[in-house]
């Protein structure tokens, strides 16, 4: 097991590294760490930047959709390849992931989901 309690001490099984970590290896362990962590939802981005992507195409501002599109490829992408990192090294969070309802479908996303409803049964036209 390998810790960092600071930015410069190592620790490893217990015992303190006398030797500065270097900032590539910190570096990994933090997008280790947040691949191993990286919630379902993220995908949520990728859906959202679409939409609005589109809404300004139809709409008429071009050049802001299609920077909007730019940033959907580069997110979907990025997403993606962390998603198949994840399924590689960390297989266990993954099923994990898949059998929880819960982690999917979490109360914080049900709230906005409940929010979102309540604003579009409304008629703001």
């Amino acid at each position: 097991m390998i810790e960092f309690r600071s930015h410069r001490k190592l620790i490893v099984r217990g015992v303190e590294s006398p030797h500065p970590v270097p900032l590539a290896t910190r570096l990994c362990a933090f997008i280790r760490q947040e691949i191993a962590t990286l919630d379902p939802g993220c995908f949520t981005m990728v859906m959202a930047t679409g939409i609005v992507s589109n809404a300004f195409f139809l709409q008429g501002p071009r050049g802001l959709s299609d920077a909007l599109f730019l940033v959907n490829i580069f997110a979907y992408i990025s997403l993606n390849l962390c998603t198949l990192v994840r399924i590689y090294l960390f297989p266990r969070k993954v099923w994990a992931d898949l059998v929880d309802p819960q982690r999917v479908f979490s109360s914080s996303q049900s709230s906005r989901a409940r929010t979102f409803w309540a604003w579009g049964s409304t008629s703001v036209i």
